[in-house]
């Protein structure tokens, strides 16, 4: 059991800077990795299909629904853990757990092996994120949280195309391996990616101090329970419902463009498979890391100039930007245009990176925050995983034959979330006014967001 800090929620966090910080690098150095584990198996579909004989529904169910369901629904009873009990050891197992099976997928034999492994990469990755933005929670004081969470937070905007650089790497230096050792490339580049998280892993049990939990005013440790959680939802549910829809929208967009933006590349333009995600990589994580940082910076500037809400006015006028940047860029002729309305809109879905941790630390209890951030990735994983790529593929129907068509769905689906996700997080802005919580007014403090 952890002990708990019952100094108000509003008062000071732990003020050891350097130890805060060197706590938030490990986490990202974590995040890192665990997105090259997550996106790895896409690189490497092709010989991996080819060497274990699998279909092309066998290759999308292991690198798509499964992950994601089990990453997503399994993260609910791990964030239960991390909201009761000590965070650290949980965060270990984890980084263990998703490691040493990403090591283990090298050595898989058939899809039923592959999909056990990939299955308990992602409960061990589910960790990650609840335990995460719970501690730099604890870490930080109420209004120095933006930094910290911002810098954790650009992992996802800049990973979600920048792993296929890395990936790459790796697959170089399985190649170069290859004289010496008697593996596949694609089994050999699981290991260069899996190892480094176990020494990660040692880093962590053995050089991180876990903060103390800052409590909010009259919060009982039974405030970690479910039945309470679920209550509180129910009591604030006119925040909450728009937040989460709006995450969601940017989610099916965001997850959307990583599945087809290449293919459009390739098909629409003639690229070469390399050349294409080259562009995306190095547009694709500028431009989202750009965004991870402007979008908690504009949310600042509106609570220094008195607005209410002001994290998810922010996010409302992100949606706005995507639906400018999508609509116009993707469904160009121009392949100069197209890459110039990928950065557009890989700024503008960074706001769905970066701004739900924050609002969950302002806004959410500090012992329902792991429980919180389980449902966003619920959102943004689960949803997005199901409903993105198929509703391009659906929405490109409508131009057959047409070369570009890809781009017509994205460009369509960009308009349609864009509008969903502003709509719902004005609506949200406006609630959180009014959000209610056992024994705390809610209301970020002013020099916050």
């Amino acid at each position: 059991m952890d002990r708990v800090d019952r100094s108000p929620e509003t008062g000071a966090a732990p003020s050891r800077q350097p130890r805060a910080w060197y706590i938030v690098g490990l986490l990202t150095a974590l995040a890192v990795l665990s997105f090259l584990d997550r996106y790895i198996l896409a690189l490497l579909a092709a010989p991996l299909a080819k060497d274990l004989r699998l279909s092309d529904s066998q290759v999308a169910l292991v690198i798509g629904l499964a992950f994601a369901v089990v990453y997503a629904v399994g993260g609910i009873p791990i964030a239960q853990l991390i909201d009761r009990y000590r965070r650290k050891p949980i965060l270990v197992v984890g980084v263990l757990l998703w490691s040493g099976l990403t090591i283990a997928a090298a050595f898989a034999q058939s899809f039923t092996t592959l999909l056990i492994c990939r299955a308990g990469v992602a409960l061990g990755e589910a960790v990650l994120a609840p335990a995460a933005i719970s501690l730099i929670a604890d870490l930080f004081p109420h209004g120095q949280r933006a930094t910290p969470t911002s810098v954790f937070a650009s992992v996802t905007s800049i990973m979600s195309k920048g792993a296929f650089l890395l990936g790459a790497g790796a697959l170089a230096i399985a190649s170069m391996l290859d004289p010496y050792v008697r593996l596949a490339n694609w089994r050999m580049a699981l290991i260069i990616v899996g190892v480094p998280g176990l020494f990660l892993a040692i880093l962590v049990a053995f050089t991180m101090r876990e903060p103390a939990r800052i409590a909010a005013p009259n919060e009982t440790r039974d405030a970690g329970d479910f039945a309470p959680f679920v209550r509180y939802l129910s009591d604030n549910w006119r925040l909450y419902l728009p937040f989460y829809v709006g995450v969601m929208a940017f989610g099916v967009f965001a997850i959307a463009a990583v599945s087809w933006v290449p293919s459009l590349l390739v098909r629409g333009f003639a690229l070469e498979p390399a050349t294409a995600c080259l562009w995306i990589g190095v547009i694709g994580s500028i431009s989202g890391f750009l965004g991870t940082f402007f979008w908690p910076w504009l949310a600042g500037r509106f609570v220094r100039a008195g607005k209410h809400g002001a994290i998810f006015i922010a996010m409302a006028l992100a949606g706005a930007v995507l639906i400018f940047g999508a609509g116009l860029g993707y469904a160009n002729a121009s392949l100069a245009v197209v890459l110039a309305g990928l950065a557009v809109a890989q700024f503008a879905t960074s706001a769905g990176a970066a701004m739900p941790p924050l609002a969950i630390q302002a806004f959410g209890p500090p012992r329902m925050r792991a429980k919180l951030t389980s449902l966003n990735q619920i959102a943004i994983h689960l949803i997005g995983s199901s409903l993105g790529p198929l509703a391009v593929a659906w929405l490109a129907l409508g131009w057959p034959g047409a070369p570009r068509a890809l781009g017509y769905g994205l460009a369509a689906l960009g308009v349609v979330t864009g509008m969903v996700g502003s709509l719902s997080l004005v609506w949200a802005s406006r609630a959180a006014r009014t959000l209610s919580q056992p024994g705390v007014a809610m209301t970020p403090a002013p020099q916050s967001i």
